[in-house]
């Protein structure tokens, strides 16, 4: 069985060996293995320690960057809230304030991090940087605000956003002030199915999948419709 086929979809329609991919939240490595695999580089961040340790063993040896460091809009020191129920599910807000987080409630496992932002990291850009992937429970429109120098001087295609409400506003965003934002750079932005992408319509109005507020992966693309 494919994990979210519709992102493997998009991975596969749009790479091209030599190509750059950055992924926030990088995990354990599933979409860095399948983009090394495309014959891409890639730049992984992930700032839990389990998860990093898991990544870094998986991809040892390949064309791959690793940083076990946290990304926003500004450098920072932080407390990461370490998700005992998911371990996809670590954030840098109270992820116990979820009333499915039972298990980490009663945990309450913190970590200290680093924030670091691309821009600060890659002052020159990154070359042939196709895509970004960002997973990083309702962190991403503060990695977007410090990766925007990166964006535009890369000129960018493609950013695939995980759109979890819930976490957004945890983060002190939301669904449309993501859309919003990348819109200001040119960016449509189109739901994500297995077999195609449809457009989300107004950024003023929020996009859902089958008119209910689930956990939903979201392109967007100066290129037009994959």
């Amino acid at each position: 069985m494919i994990y979210e086929p519709e992102t493997i979809r998009v991975m596969n329609a749009v790479l091209e060996e030599g190509d750059s991919v950055l992924i926030a939240g990088a995990h354990r490595g599933y979409f860095a293995e399948h983009c090394l695999n495309l014959g891409c580089k890639v730049y992984a961040f992930e700032p839990e320690a389990t998860n990093f340790s898991i990544l870094k063993s998986k991809v040892k040896g390949r064309n791959v960057e690793l940083f076990n460091v946290a990304l926003g809009d500004r450098k920072a020191s932080a407390i990461l809230y370490v998700n005992t129920d998911n371990d996809g599910g670590h954030a840098l807000w109270d992820i116990s304030l979820n009333k499915d987080n039972i298990k980490s409630k009663e945990d309450h496992i913190l970590q200290n991090t680093i924030v670091e932002t691309i821009d600060s990291l890659f002052p020159s850009g990154i070359d042939r940087l196709k895509l970004i992937l960002l997973d990083a429970e309702g962190s991403e429109l503060s990695i977007l605000k410090g990766a925007i120098n990166t964006i535009v001087d890369s000129d960018i295609e493609y950013i695939i956003c995980e759109i979890n409400e819930f976490a957004l506003r945890n983060a002190n965003a939301s669904q449309k002030t993501l859309r919003s934002y990348l819109s200001m750079y040119g960016f449509q932005s189109y739901i994500m199915k297995e077999d195609e992408v449809a457009k989300a319509g107004d950024t003023n109005v929020v996009a859902k999948v089958n008119d209910k507020n689930v956990v939903f992966n979201m392109l967007f693309s100066r290129a037009g419709a994959i």
